[in-house]
């Protein structure tokens, strides 16, 4: 996992993200200090070759955003802040897409239960490979109506 985090979350990629104009990245702040971001990117629908879906619309590239990241320092949990962030992300994606979507790690029962109280469901799962182990995600989407 930490060759994973060293290759994909460097300054350089971060750089890429924020200069793109099909990814958005977000930063939550208290006072000075970042607590938290998220990432995602537009018209970027998961991989049907990898994915298993419930739902083939979600496979569609125009409208689908996808939720990379979404991260929040540990002692700032259970404050409201992933609320807020959530908020954010939600409200910076409708102008562009119909739905966003992201995977979530199968025995992160935390992290579900916050998407799911943010609307998302269940569309389907993948196994991916991170170095010499295989994750299983279950994937997740919700439409981008209104904010609840």
């Amino acid at each position: 996992m930490a060759a994973f985090v060293d290759h994909h979350l460097t300054t350089e990629n971060f750089s890429r993200y924020i200069a793109s104009e099909n990814h958005r990245v977000l930063v939550l702040r208290e006072s000075s200090s970042i607590v938290g971001y998220a990432l995602f990117a537009l018209d970027s629908p998961p991989d049907p070759s990898t994915a298993h879906l419930s739902d083939p619309a979600i496979s569609e590239a125009s409208g689908t955003a996808e939720l990379s990241k979404f991260y929040l320092l540990p002692n700032h949990h259970g404050r409201g802040h992933a609320t807020l962030l959530m908020r954010h992300v939600l409200a910076a994606a409708r102008p562009h897409q119909q739905r966003i979507w992201l995977g979530v790690n199968h025995e992160n029962h935390r992290a579900q239960s916050f998407y799911q109280r943010n609307g998302f469901i269940q569309v389907g799962r993948r196994d991916f490979a991170v170095g010499a182990s295989t994750e299983h995600d279950f994937l997740l989407a919700r439409p981008l109506g209104p904010c609840r």
